[in-house]
């Protein structure tokens, strides 16, 4: 006991140093993160947004309100002051707005323009260091590719009209590329691009390089395009806009060798056919000799024809039978016209046997075989060579016409399935007029037998009801009738029909049906016969003279009995 008591008491007392220096320990981490907060002085806030947001001029304060929105360059640490200068620090007007450097960093240059935008903006984008650290996938070069491009060098020239990075990504209140609200989103690029071209003023003076003047409807056209419909209607972002042809940083105008080229980043094949062509040395502008260029319609195959809706019109006669470029395209035109036609009426045939419950995916995609046939000659086309064009038609043709007896077997099996179905029908309808008309039958049969039947099962019920209860029965002079009349009118008399007299016709008749069927009548009220039989020895004593038995008036159903002598007398 002694040995296991002191230990703990010895080990407490060499702890104490220990336990002392540890408390003192905690205290000191404790303490002195908040001695450090304490040293640290608080930050100043930026006075450049807070000064300008409440200044009366709009043109000093709605940069300032931008800046403080949605900002990517204020999103990601950078201030007024990275780009303006001064002291954003500075509660002092003169201090905030040191153009000297003296008390800050970089000295205020206010707002810059012209080459000063480039400048600034290429301060943080050309330096890869600095742009890998906040978007590592952006190009460094925009700045290299704006002095080469058609306004850098107006603005080298001294033009101060041109667009710079302010006049499309905005100065404050920049969004990313990717954002659906910034300016150079590609749907909205077009607009942006707008905003100086298609404005008469600012382009007055602007001429092209074989000295024509630059038009301002470049956006209207490009409105009816069938670019423009595949980027807004069919919200394609893939579909062309002003940079995809002419470039953003670097824009420039393409050259006439080079809208072939430029047409060919997206139709690649086309490009390729027409390169190859009889009128590639021929077309100085190449794709724009037929299609335009910001008014680009829908391609038809109405365009290839040497009449007056087609774009071949312009050199070829249509009616010039030795016109060797009009009989081309007509004779493409013929080929594939009659590969389209072809599909279309198939396509219909399939799809009504479609709906009529037969497969026919096998013939779908045979079909869909077919139409990128006929899209592989509309591109052959381009090569305006009618022997490359004819051997992809016929194709074509093969696989359509397989389809279409494929589509004829799909009718045929659906005339015998309708025809099957009516002849089913009807037998089934013949059935059941048959069987109505037997059950009718049946019904009339049974009837006319079991009329008996009913009556008997009538009188087996009253004679259950009527069983112990006395009935008065007044023969008058009647008597007793050996024949089916005198049975059918005991029979009422038990069921509660009465008749005055012989004499008189009763009011009702019990077996209207089995009047016919005597011998079956009879075996009906053959349960009466105990009364009958009592009726007649009554009518015996009556001629006898025996006045008991005559007065004789009540009885019992199957059970027969005298009446007393209180009820003779009340009688």
């Amino acid at each position: 006991m002694h040995a296991t008591n002191a230990p703990p008491t010895a080990s407490r007392h060499d702890r104490s140093p220990h336990f002392a220096s540890l408390m003192l320990f905690a205290m000191g981490a404790v303490l002195a993160p908040s001695t450090a907060r304490a040293q640290t002085p608080a930050p100043i806030a930026n006075t450049c947004v807070l000064c300008h947001s409440t200044l009366p001029d709009a043109r000093l304060a709605a940069p300032a309100q931008l800046f403080s929105g949605h900002d990517v360059h204020r999103e990601r640490g950078f201030e007024c002051v990275d780009c303006h200068g001064g002291s954003p620090t500075s509660a002092d007007k003169v201090l905030a707005h040191d153009a000297e450097g003296r008390v800050a960093a970089m000295a205020f240059r206010g707002k810059p323009s012209g080459q000063a935008v480039i400048a600034t903006c290429a301060r943080c984008h050309s330096n890869a260091e600095l742009m890998r650290t906040f978007a590592p996938k952006q190009r460094v070069d925009q700045a290299t590719e704006y002095g080469g491009s058609v306004h850098g060098r107006q603005l080298a020239a001294g033009d101060t009209k041109v667009a710079t990075c302010a006049s499309c990504h905005g100065a404050h209140g920049v969004r990313l590329v990717s954002d659906a609200k910034s300016p150079v989103f590609p749907i909205n690029v077009a607009a942006t691009c707008a905003t100086c071209h298609a404005d008469r003023t600012r382009m007055a003076g602007y001429k092209t390089t074989d000295g024509a003047a630059i038009g301002t409807n470049q956006f209207a056209e490009y409105q009816k395009s069938v670019h423009f419909a595949a980027l807004t209607k069919r919200n394609d972002l893939s579909a062309p806009t002003c940079n995809d042809c002419h470039g953003n940083h670097g824009a420039a105008p393409p050259g006439v060798g080079a809208i072939a080229n430029v047409c060919g980043t997206c139709h690649a094949v086309f490009a390729q056919k027409f390169a190859s062509s009889v009128h590639q040395p021929i077309f100085d502008k190449g794709c724009v000799e037929c299609h335009g260029n910001h008014a680009v319609a829908q391609p038809s195959d109405e365009m290839l024809s040497a009449g007056a809706h087609g774009v071949c019109q312009p050199c070829h006669n249509g009616d010039d039978k030795s016109d060797r470029g009009a009989a081309a395209a007509a004779a493409m035109r013929s080929d594939i016209e009659r590969l389209k036609r072809g599909i279309e009426q198939t396509g219909s045939l399939i799809d009504r046997v479609k709906n009529a419950g037969i497969e026919v995916s096998d013939q779908q995609l045979a079909l869909r075989e077919a139409g990128t046939k006929l899209t592989l000659a509309r591109t052959e086309m381009h090569g305006f060579v009618p022997a490359t064009v004819a051997p992809i038609v016929a194709d074509g043709v093969g696989v359509v016409d397989s389809v279409e007896r494929s589509g004829q077997r799909g009718v045929a099996e659906l005339r015998f399935r309708r025809r099957g179905l009516a002849w089913s029908l009807g037998a089934i309808l013949i059935f059941v007029i048959a069987l109505g008309l037997k059950v009718r039958q049946i019904d009339r049969r049974a009837a006319r037998k079991g009329c008996a039947t009913a009556i008997l099962r009538r009188h087996n019920r009253d004679r259950r009801i009527l069983s112990g209860t006395s009935i008065a029965v007044h023969h008058g002079e009647s008597g007793w009738l050996p024949d089916f009349r005198q049975q059918q009118k005991s029979y009422g008399v038990i069921h509660g029909w009465t008749h005055r007299s012989a004499g008189r016709r009763r009011t009702r008749d019990p077996l209207p049906r089995a009047r016919s069927d005597h011998g079956a009548a009879r075996s009906r009220v053959r349960c009466c016969a105990r009364d009958c039989q009592w009726r007649q020895r009554e009518k015996e004593a009556a001629e006898r003279g025996d006045v008991r038995r005559s007065d004789v008036r009540w009885h019992r159903h199957r059970r027969c009995r005298p009446r007393s002598a209180r009820e003779r007398k009340d009688h």
